[in-house]
């Protein structure tokens, strides 16, 4: 009965484990789709800016003619490593959009993607992966030397989000003709304790690290860009959401019914 119990027991821990240690993708590859990393919701979403860049105001460009590219926003110049200094800027708190969903404050960061359809027969050239994204927050608008290994800076930076080992992303610009039209908002909560007219947003992504040459994750075209409703947030279809939320947990109780 002892080795039995001491079986069930590292069993039980074990399952835990893998629980806490277990990493999330979310797939953004259909219309409406919607995922969770953490406390971060990200959606499929197109902000059509057809008619004029005025909608959004980007504060990070990345771009790289490698298929891994990463990058961080500064005041700082020249930025490292993938960042474009003429497109890359520090942004206040205050001037990031606010969505308040469940009684939770979250703050809305839109990332459109330059991915293109076409290429080699057989390579969905519109997919990318987004492999780590990191915020933070400093007084200091000129940080730089970040290490996303050690999460570290030049000066005191203070962490806000960040995706877990193995956290991913699956993207696309399969339903925008390429850049100029958004692919994906973020809500990131964890803001509240900060002054935003005093604090900066640091935001660290990297993209392209699921390439294995043939799946079409990899950059192979333009650049990615990250930036912030001019006019207020863009609130994606939460009513859609929670209906769909609602029909999960109908589902559920249907199911749990049967089961008695």
């Amino acid at each position: 009965m002892k080795f039995h119990g001491i079986v069930y027991l590292s069993a039980f821990l074990l399952l835990i484990a893998g629980q806490v240690f277990a990493s999330t993708t979310v797939d953004l590859t259909t219309e409406g789709s919607y995922g969770m990393i953490g406390t971060g919701k990200f959606y499929q979403y197109v902000i059509d800016t057809a008619g004029g860049t005025g909608l959004i105001d980007s504060f990070l460009r990345i771009s790289s003619n490698d298929p891994v590219e990463q990058g961080y926003n500064t005041d700082y110049s020249p930025t490292e490593p993938d960042a474009s200094d003429s497109w890359t800027k520090a942004i206040l708190l205050k001037d990031i959009p606010s969505v308040t969903l469940g009684g939770t404050t979250y703050r809305e960061f839109i990332l459109d993607i330059g991915e293109n359809a076409g290429g080699p027969p057989g390579v969905p050239n519109e997919l990318l992966s987004l492999d780590d994204l990191q915020l933070y927050v400093s007084t200091n608008d000129m940080l730089t030397s970040f290490s996303p290994v050690t999460h570290t800076f030049s000066d005191t930076a203070y962490p806000v989000y960040s995706f877990g080992t193995g956290d991913w992303v699956k993207l696309t610009s399969a339903f925008a003709s390429g850049n100029g039209q958004t692919d994906m908002i973020a809500l990131i909560p964890g803001f509240e304790s900060y002054d935003e007219n005093s604090y900066y947003v640091y935001l660290y992504s990297k993209f392209g690290a699921q390439d294995n040459g043939t799946n079409g994750l990899g950059n192979n075209d333009g650049f990615e860009e990250w930036a912030v409703g001019k006019n207020g947030a863009f609130i994606p279809a939460p009513a859609a959401i929670l209906l769909g939320a609602i029909g999960i947990g109908f589902v559920n109780s249907l199911r749990r019914r049967r089961m008695l």
